[in-house]
């Protein structure tokens, strides 16, 4: 039995690779909303634990929230706001 769709799904073709300017403009986009998260959850270290604390901590606060970003939209198959901007789609084969 063959379906209505099934033929329309074979001849379809992957996406082409992006170019290099796709993926240079998605890393800076991506870069720089992971980086406001970093500097977010760092301030938000600093008023919470104190300056100390935040001085022994920032670094990992910082690399948990950059983590946290692509994590999430791994995580849930969104396209990152990088991604979104330069029309990027990931495929797996």
């Amino acid at each position: 039995m063959v379906l209505k769709n099934q033929k329309k799904y074979k001849s379809m073709q992957p996406p082409p690779a992006p170019s290099l300017a796709q993926e240079l403009l998605s890393s800076g986009r991506d870069e720089a909303q992971s980086s406001r998260l970093a500097s977010e959850a760092s301030e938000l270290l600093l008023s919470a634990a104190g300056p100390s604390s935040w001085a022994r901590w920032r670094a990992e606060a910082e690399a948990a929230a950059r983590f946290t970003y692509f994590a999430l939209h791994a995580a849930a198959g969104l396209q990152t706001v990088g991604e979104e901007y330069s029309n990027l789609v990931q495929v797996s084969k």
